[in-house]
This record gives C-alpha cells, sequence and structure tokens, in this order.
C-alpha cells in the first residue's frame, strides 16, 4: 500500500500523532500514584506538546510558495 502525501499533510499527520501522544501521557499521569513515574509521564506529555508546536511550524513553511 503507498500513499501521495505532500510536506503540508506528513507534518499534519506528525503533529496528529505528537498530540495523541501528548494526551495519552496526560491521561496515564492522572492514574499513576507513583510521585516519580507521574513526574516521567508529565514530562514525556510535555515534550510531545513541543514536538507537536515544531511540526506546526514545519506546515507554515510546507505551506510557502519559495
Amino acid at each position: 500500500m503507498s500513499y501521495d502525501l505532500n510536506a503540508y499533510e506528513i507534518f499534519e499527520i506528525a503533529g496528529q500523532i505528537e498530540r495523541n501522544g501528548a494526551r495519552f501521557y496526560g491521561i496515564a499521569t492522572k492514574s499513576i500514584g507513583n510521585p516519580s513515574a507521574k513526574e516521567l509521564f508529565l514530562g514525556l506529555s510535555e515534550m510531545e506538546n513541543e514536538h507537536e508546536k515544531t511540526f506546526i511550524s514545519f506546515l507554515f513553511c510546507a505551506n510557502c510558495k519559495i
């Protein structure tokens, strides 16, 4: 199976993957009692949010006509 995606669509999908990851870690954090594990999952969620911001910035570049 192959897909014909442009850069904009790829960065859009990548951003969604990061949003899903951040949501997963956020939900997991609420169910964890161990403070160290909770801190780890919070950090992972924050990293996913930063990754999403990076892909959003790429979206703007991919949409530019150079």
